[in-house]
């Protein structure tokens, strides 16, 4: 039994060529603490978005080589827009934009204390683009799924920053939870992550800590956006033969408990570096 598994697993990982909708996941990642006037300072944003990147590296396989961090003195509003403008664009590719910092009623502070709007940032992502996520962790960010209307848009809209409930952890409530939902087994779903299901992971938990940052979301997406690149089974397809019919190339399909797998299952033509953990 042992020899057929890890002979399936080595015909998966060596067929030449993708099949299926083959995805590639890029993020932009802007957080600031140091704005003019020491008064404006934030404690943890650049940590947070940070640790929102590492946690898709490590638990979703994302590629650091796609995802680019804007950081202090570099989150000036054109650098942001450049680099989610360099993004690529086309069915193949689902992007993300993580914000941590001030805001107000006209959008988002950026470094250079020009308001980053949701026009501006919709405009950025492109108006025939729907394949993006966006959180934002700043005061009065509600306006961004109000106005939005591309992608998924999810923020926690009221003082989250100077929140104290996890300022023992050094982290902002709201990107905490989301930081939390991006780690396999977090969730409860084994690393089964959405846009949609981190918001609903991260909403509740960070309005029972204070309930005034009331988390939003708008989803302008067709489906699930899904932010994670592996496939469970038993936990989300019964087989791995289903699994099989389901995974879009660069997907990690990871077996767990007691799992039959078969040297006589149809493996597609093209498959493409296909993975299975044990």
């Amino acid at each position: 039994m042992f020899k057929n598994i890890l002979r399936f697993a080595l015909i998966l990982m060596f067929c030449p060529v993708a099949f299926g909708q083959s995805v590639e996941y890029h993020g932009v990642f802007a957080g600031i603490n140091d704005y003019p006037g020491t008064e404006n300072d934030l404690p943890y944003d650049v940590a947070d978005v940070q640790q929102m990147s590492y946690r898709l590296r490590d638990y979703q396989h994302w590629l650091s080589s796609n995802m680019t961090l804007k950081l202090d003195g570099d989150a000036t509003k054109q650098h942001i827009l450049d680099a989610i403008t360099a993004m690529p664009r086309s069915s193949g590719y689902a992007d993300l934009f993580h914000y941590s910092g001030h805001g107000d009623y006209s959008g988002i502070w950026v470094v250079d204390e020009v308001d980053l709007s949701p026009s501006d940032l919709q405009g950025a992502f492109g108006s025939s683009y729907n394949q993006y996520a966006a959180y934002i962790d700043a005061c009065h960010s509600g306006i961004f799924p109000r106005d939005m209307t591309e992608g998924v848009i999810s923020s926690a809209c009221t003082v989250d920053e100077l929140a104290s409930i996890n300022w023992s952890a050094q982290q902002s409530t709201y990107s905490n939870y989301l930081i939390q939902g991006l780690t396999n087994n977090a969730a409860g779903s084994n690393g089964l992550i959405s846009a949609e299901q981190l918001q609903n992971y991260a909403a509740p938990r960070t309005t029972n800590d204070d309930p005034n940052m009331h988390p939003q979301l708008k989803d302008n997406y067709s489906g699930d956006l899904v932010l994670n690149l592996d496939i469970y089974v038993p936990q989300q397809y019964s087989t791995v033969a289903s699994a099989l019919s389901a995974a879009v190339s660069g997907q990690t399909i990871v077996i767990s408990g007691a799992q039959t797998v078969s040297s006589n299952l149809t493996i597609p033509s093209g498959c493409n570096f296909y993975r299975i953990r044990l």
